[in-house]
């Protein structure tokens, strides 16, 4: 447990546990690609999705996992792990998604500090920087 302690795992955290099976695991979402996402517990990185009830469950995009995201996981082994429940987070940097649509793209969870840099050379973009900081 003291290794999800140093990838920020806390009281705040620990405390929502409480009201779930300790047949889960908690994790710490570490990369999403499309259906899939990868989770660290500390020691072992595990392949995870969406259980069915989780993803039913699901209102919009904002309540499914995103990079930082603190989950709890449910399986053994080294098959696909399900996560069950993304607990509450504490802070959530997301942008404008690109175009002329107002959803939120979710960028990262749980985070302390963000640094926005861009290049100056000729892919700089106005518009870009001005999604980031909106």
């Amino acid at each position: 447990m003291q290794d999800l302690w140093n990838l920020g795992f806390d009281e705040f955290f620990a405390s929502q546990c409480e009201n779930f099976s300790s047949l889960l695991q908690p994790c710490r979402i570490t990369n999403v690609e499309k259906n899939y996402f990868k989770a660290f517990d500390g020691k072992h990185e595990h392949l995870c999705q969406l259980s069915g009830k989780f993803e039913f469950l699901a209102m919009n995009e904002c309540d499914l996992p995103c990079v930082g995201d603190w989950i709890l996981m449910r399986g053994s082994g080294d098959g696909i792990k399900g996560i069950e429940h993304v607990l509450t987070r504490k802070s959530l940097l997301f942008r404008k998604e690109a175009g002329k649509s107002s959803k939120k793209q979710l960028i990262a969870a749980n985070i302390d500090y963000v640094f926005i840099m861009q290049s100056c050379n000729a892919d700089f973009s106005a518009n870009r920087l001005t999604r980031y900081l909106c």
